[in-house]
Formats: C-alpha cells, structure tokens, sequence
C-alpha cells in the first residue's frame, strides 16, 4: 500500500494547498476571486473525492488480509477513523448544480 499511502499524502497537501488558496480570496473582491474560489473549490471536490476513495481502497484492503489471516471482523467498520476529508455532499451538489448553469447558459 505504499504507492496509495504516498498518493494520498500528496493529495492531503494539494487539499490543504486549495484550502489555503480559497482562503486568500475569501471574501471575493472581484469577479476574478470569485472564478479563482470556483475553480479552486471545484479542483478541492475532485481531490477529496480521490481521497474518499483511496480510503476505501484501503479498507477493502485490510479486510482483504484480515479475511486472510481469520480475524473475526465484528465491528470493523465502528474502529475505522472518519476521515477528515470526506466529501461535503451539499457542497458538491451546489457546484454541480453551478456547473450546469454554466454549461446551458
């Protein structure tokens, strides 16, 4: 799992780098801020997304060799962390929703 856990490092950076980028523009001054949070909160949504699954590819996994070894799993899935960057599914579904605007205006 070494390239996942370096993949994942290198998108928690890029998570945290368009955070830090969204606050330096954050409130929106001119209609370039305002562009530059909507792509920037739209390239955060993709990260998080590759994130969210790369822990779940890591769950599957770790099921995968606990299956393998014999661990009774009861109660798996309460141990597991919540992660930090789980995907907002309101933000998400309102930048869909302005992609599309976009997209039939």
């Amino acid at each position: 799992m070494n390239g996942l856990e370096s993949f994942s490092l290198s998108r928690q950076k890029n998570c945290e780098y368009y955070l830090q980028k969204i606050a330096e523009h954050t409130p929106p001054v001119t209609e370039s801020d305002e562009r530059m949070i909507r792509i920037y909160q739209r390239i955060l949504i993709r990260d998080r997304s590759l994130l969210y699954n790369l822990d779940l590819l890591k769950m599957i996994d770790t099921l995968r060799k606990d299956s393998l070894v014999g661990i009774d799993l009861a109660g798996t899935s309460s141990n597991l962390p919540e992660s930090p960057t789980a995907l907002n599914l309101d933000e998400f579904r309102t930048l869909l929703d302005e992609t599309q605007d976009t997209l039939n205006s």
